[in-house]
């Protein structure tokens, strides 16, 4: 017989334990005490985040995440939770523990009010659930004859690019850079932040010169990807990349930047060799109309939106869009004209591109900036 719960304190060596064997079946060693230590690392009570398939002869044997979080969008604060460690043993693959055990995590969120459900992972897998790909991520390279022939007058001379932790001078700087953007996760205090940015075995790093606090950026170990910069001024952000380039002896770098980071994207695309825009996230929106009103109210800030209004039922549930002077107003209620499935609507929020079956919606509103830096990820 298999039982379908929460997680357990006493649980936590088992389910740790399937999460590092079936993800370092596909791949490299992955132990997730080091991968992901927001969640794993023994100081954190994590079995309130899981649901677990136990059977009672073979022990746990499906295991789903749910980590807890807040989206600032704007002056607006969303409940998220961000679905990760979706695991299942080999041997039981096929039984339908993930349906089960997401349907229970989905539930869970209706239920406490969560405003926003987020994952990574393929695409068809989660559209069953109602989640759809997409979330904008812009990647800026560079390579040694950008760096020496576009920023050949910056001086990056005396920097020092020193790891970002718990005791660093400029940690607080670097929450204040955090908090200031348009678009960000709570990452809580001096101590939970440094943890958050190691996510992924991603190392986190202040940079400064002769005492001034230039910025922080998130690299993976080898420094040739940059998750997240952050800089003080643009001047501050040319030195930063140039002085990382040239500290690591690189040859090639990328740089991954939100598109709600308006002014480090535009300064990176003066002079990057290249620049891409990509996807990098899968979302389903749990209260339509909190996540429509916030992101479209960042929408706003971004590019212009035509006027006009649109009447949505999405699943039964009714909601009136209204965008005047470039400022949008959503209320429940309406005829219901454009009517959606929990899917399409993920659709209409997310996909970056134009796709069959698109509705008939005004210039500029849709995708929303809905998206999350690596350190946020699960």
């Amino acid at each position: 017989m298999v039982t379908y719960r929460k997680a357990l304190p006493s649980d936590r060596e088992a389910y740790i334990a399937l999460a590092d064997m079936v993800f370092s079946s596909e791949g490299a060693p992955i132990r997730f005490e080091e991968f992901v230590p927001k969640v794993y690392s023994p100081e954190v009570d994590s079995a309130q985040m899981h649901y677990l398939a136990v059977d009672d002869a073979r022990g746990i044997v499906g295991l789903v995440g749910a980590l807890p979080g807040k989206l600032h969008a704007g002056t607006t604060s969303l409940r998220t939770r961000y679905i990760g460690t979706v695991a299942v043993h080999p041997r039981a693959r096929g039984e339908g523990h993930m349906k089960r055990l997401m349907a229970m995590a989905l539930d869970d969120m209706r239920a406490d009010g969560v405003d926003l459900a987020l994952l990574n992972g393929q695409r068809q897998r989660y559209e069953h659930f109602g989640f759809a790909h997409g979330g904008a991520m812009l990647r800026f390279h560079f390579s040694a004859g950008c760096i020496r022939h576009a920023l050949n007058r910056v001086d990056a001379g005396g920097v020092e690019i020193e790891p970002l932790h718990v005791g660093s001078p400029f940690i607080e700087a670097a929450m204040a850079l955090h908090a200031a953007r348009p678009l960000r996760f709570e990452r809580g205090g001096a101590a939970e932040f440094a943890v958050i940015c190691r996510t992924s075995m991603r190392r986190p790093w202040t940079v400064s010169r002769r005492g001034e606090f230039l910025g922080y950026l998130i690299a993976n170990r080898e420094g040739t990807a940059i998750a997240e910069i952050t800089a003080a001024s643009p001047e501050a952000l040319d030195i930063m990349v140039k002085a990382w380039f040239l500290q690591n002896a690189l040859q090639r770098l990328e740089i991954a930047v939100l598109p709600t980071d308006r002014a480090i994207a535009r300064r990176l695309s003066s002079y990057a060799d290249g620049q891409a825009m990509g996807t990098c996230i899968n979302a389903r929106a749990l209260n339509h109309r909190r996540v429509l009103a916030a992101m479209l109210g960042v929408k706003a800030t971004l590019a212009p939106m035509a006027g006009g209004r649109l009447e949505l039922d999405v699943d039964g549930e009714r909601l009136v869009i209204d965008v005047c002077d470039g400022q949008a107003d959503v209320r429940s209620g309406g005829a219901g004209t454009v009517r959606l499935t929990g899917l399409e609507a993920s659709r209409l929020y997310l996909a970056p591109f134009d796709y069959d079956g698109r509705p008939n919606v005004p210039t500029g509103w849709f995708p929303l900036p809905i998206a999350a830096a690596t350190p946020d990820t699960f």
